[in-house]
């Protein structure tokens, strides 16, 4: 019979802190890459979002003879206009906007207008200042003008409807011919895929004419072409073109 007692095994002090060390390098490669799969699902539902409310613009426009919603009214702007046809108010922040997305979208706001918002709309300047001159498309609000139709844009794959809007920003409808290229300060153009968050990375998330949907990088919703702009003319006249 053995009489010799067994010492129970366990961990040397040396072989606990290799185990640590393990861990923590783990934890360093896949905190980052959590991250950054955690920042791809905001995009993806913030795309989503911009999805709904194109197909709701688009069923505005069905049920009022093919015109957008018309710019620069005083009351009834976009999101209640279209209310009616995308309901969850929930839709109109981005989650990767974290000043909007912070904020409760009550569903029980009087209007729409008030509830807190990750995106604007075009304001088709470009059309209004050609079709209306200079001095009524200063002062649509104030006159009846017919609103611009869907089947005057010529290239409604490449022309903006909806894109997104930066978070200080209190604008509607982005206006191409706001005091020359402040415009641009309405616009969250590097809001994802942004992890350095440089003023001039990443991307956002735009609704075009025909109904889709794209990512596109930083500048290039306004070079070479302004995708804002509705006519030939001003697509290249307006278009703005910063070094990346």
């Amino acid at each position: 019979m053995d009489t010799h007692i067994k010492r129970s095994e366990g961990f040397t002090l040396i072989e606990l802190l290799v185990v640590m060390v393990i861990i923590a390098l783990l934890a360093a490669l896949l905190l980052p890459a959590l991250a950054r799969s955690k920042q791809a699902g905001r995009r993806v539902v913030c795309a989503s979002n911009l999805r709904q409310l194109n197909l709701a613009l688009g069923l505005y426009t069905s049920d009022n003879d093919g015109q957008f919603v018309p710019p620069r009214q005083p009351s009834g702007r976009w999101p209640e206009r279209l209310r009616s046809r995308y309901g969850d108010l929930r839709l109109l922040t981005c989650p990767s906007d974290r000043l909007s997305a912070g904020e409760e979208s009550a569903t029980n706001w009087l209007s729409a207008d008030m509830v807190a918002r990750s995106y604007l709309m075009n304001g088709f300047a470009d059309f209004y200042l050609t079709y209306w001159g200079a001095e009524q498309s200063k002062t649509l609000a104030k006159i009846t003008v017919p609103s611009l139709k869907e089947l005057l844009i010529e290239h409604p794959s490449e022309t903006v409807v909806l894109g997104e809007k930066s978070t200080l920003s209190w604008e509607f409808e982005l206006n191409v011919f706001k005091t020359p290229g402040n415009y641009i300060d309405d616009l969250a153009e590097n809001r994802h895929n942004n992890p350095s968050a440089s003023p001039r990375g990443g991307g956002a998330n735009y609704a075009f004419a025909d109904g889709s949907v794209s990512y596109l990088a930083w500048g290039t919703s306004t070079c070479p072409v302004n995708l804002w702009a509705v006519l030939d003319e001003w697509r290249t006249h307006s278009a703005l073109c910063r070094p990346r």
